[in-house]
């Protein structure tokens, strides 16, 4: 039997490679919109979980498992080496090409496990505790399963089967959590948040490879790989260099202050960006696919991103001021009285938070464009800014670094738009005029809400209802504002209009 030299499930058959400004905008929002639903699902289900494992584990038991995955998290990015973006991006693929990157994934997987074993013990060295041995070595399984799914999740997503992404996603989060809190119930302490880890990367790996028929071939010699490798190379260092800017606060925190300081920080800092990552993915997952399609017609570019730009900031910034006003509330209701002090650093890292979430999209624009060494070195200027920041702060303990983020992050908003957008014919103008909109309407939002919140705490109201009321008038003033005093009805209106089933 002959090897088969185009990949027979291509996104060509879904999606051909010449499509209207209309097809593509629908397709664009039906696809953000599946996944936005899966990431809602999932969010959901992780929100339930941490109010469950927040009151079954301690928080030395998050600060001990934090310590390991910051390092554990960082070699996981060898393993994809960013070659699922180069599948997704790249307009022709063979057969073998795929088959080779599947092969490189899979041997980068094996090798950071043996590699993360051999370190365990320097790991435990470094903290000073031996514990994070059998730790470590237990999570270097994950970097083996996730290699052997890197290309099967990579052809799903540029055939945009995105449905599919999304029950798998939430099936493997409902496996891992359920592991969780069921060996917690059981008095397994820590080891239930690896267990978590474990299951969710199997149940991920397996259900991958279970509904995409795609098999790889045994590795040949003379396959061009070298563009992809290069490509996945630039979106590697990025990655690498932005993933260990944002885990060095951890590291400190976990190295000198301690393990229940880093619990405390981390579930701070990951409760604010759970509301936002469920945004910010899903579209990322369709933008980026849809402005590479575009990149050589600059005006559709242009369009397609202020788009998405003012998709991403109505939605994300009213996230985060919800977060930073009413962080007594939500932290008391999810995670109990026992972790009241995150709800300081929601606010201090409630800026950081917020830049982080309108500048993601910076990535779209170097990437789509083949600007891969201007990402690279962005990432290189980004990352030294930031932990220097850190590196301030942490004499100041957990809030001085929690600050420090957020003030580093705020200084380099207006730089860091003005090197994307060099040559795309966008403005800084335009940039801040799709989210100002968002900006200001959570301004007077804010000010209703807090006066409510202000009243029902005088008359004595517990947080539950000062947080559900409070929520709901901001919520309600948001979309008021926003919709009707700054005319964005219509807009919205065309979207959701995109989210129809299209007539066959």
């Amino acid at each position: 039997m002959s090897t088969p030299t185009s990949i027979s499930l291509s996104i060509d058959a879904y999606l051909p490679q010449q499509v209207s400004a209309e097809n593509l905008k629908g397709k664009s929002i039906r696809g953000a919109a599946v996944t936005g639903v899966g990431q809602v699902s999932k969010f959901l289900l992780r929100f339930a979980s941490i109010a469950v494992l927040a009151r079954m584990l301690t928080p030395n038991d998050f600060g001990l498992i934090a310590m390991t995955t910051v390092i554990t998290g960082f070699f996981t990015l060898f393993s994809e080496a960013g070659l699922s973006a180069a599948t997704v991006q790249r307009r022709d693929l063979s057969h073998q090409q795929v088959s080779t990157l599947f092969w490189i994934n899979l041997g980068l997987g094996v090798l950071l496990a043996l590699l993360v074993v051999a370190l365990s013990p320097v790991v435990a060295w470094f903290y000073q505790d031996a514990r994070l041995v059998s730790v470590t070595m237990a999570l270097s399984l994950t970097f083996i399963l996730a290699g052997a799914g890197v290309q099967h999740r990579a052809l799903l997503r540029r055939q945009m089967r995105l449905s599919v992404l999304a029950v798998i996603d939430i099936l493997a989060t409902v496996v891992g959590l359920a592991t969780a809190i069921l060996m917690a119930w059981f008095d397994f302490g820590y080891w239930a948040l690896v267990g978590m880890s474990l299951g969710i990367s199997l149940t991920m790996t397996l259900s991958l490879w279970l509904v995409l028929p795609w098999k790889p071939s045994l590795p040949q010699r003379g396959v061009e790989v070298r563009s992809l490798l290069k490509f996945g190379g630039d979106v590697l260092t990025f990655d690498l260099l932005n993933y260990f800017s944002r885990n060095v606060d951890s590291i400190l925190i976990g190295k000198f202050i301690g393990a229940a300081a880093l619990g405390i920080y981390n579930k701070a800092y990951s409760l604010l960006l759970l509301p936002l990552n469920q945004i910010n993915r899903p579209l990322a997952s369709v933008a980026a696919p849809a402005l590479a399609r575009q990149s050589e017609e600059m005006s559709r570019f242009r369009a397609y991103f202020l788009n998405a730009m003012k998709v991403l900031s109505s939605a994300t910034l009213p996230m985060v001021f919800a977060m930073a006003l009413f962080a007594d509330q939500i932290v008391f209701i999810v995670l109990g009285e026992a972790w009241m002090k995150c709800a300081d650093l929601f606010r201090l890292l409630a800026v950081g938070a917020a830049v982080r979430a309108i500048t993601n999209p910076t990535g779209w624009v170097l990437v789509s464009l083949g600007r891969t060494r201007e990402y690279r070195i962005m990432g290189l200027i980004t990352a030294g800014l930031i932990v220097s920041g850190f590196l301030v702060g942490i004499g100041y303990g957990v809030s001085g670094v929690a600050l420090s983020y957020s003030i580093v992050m705020g200084l380099m908003l207006i730089p860091l738009w003005w090197y994307v957008l060099r040559g795309t014919g966008i403005t800084l103008r335009k940039i801040f005029g799709v989210i100002a909109p968002g900006f200001f309407s959570c301004l007077m939002a804010g000010a209703v809400s807090l006066s409510f919140v202000v009243f029902l705490e005088s008359r004595g109201e517990g947080p539950l209802v000062t947080g559900l009321v409070g929520g709901s008038v901001f919520a309600a003033g948001y979309s008021l504002v926003l919709l009707i005093g700054f005319r964005q009805l219509k807009f919205f209106l065309n979207i959701a209009g995109e989210l129809r089933p299209t007539k066959k």
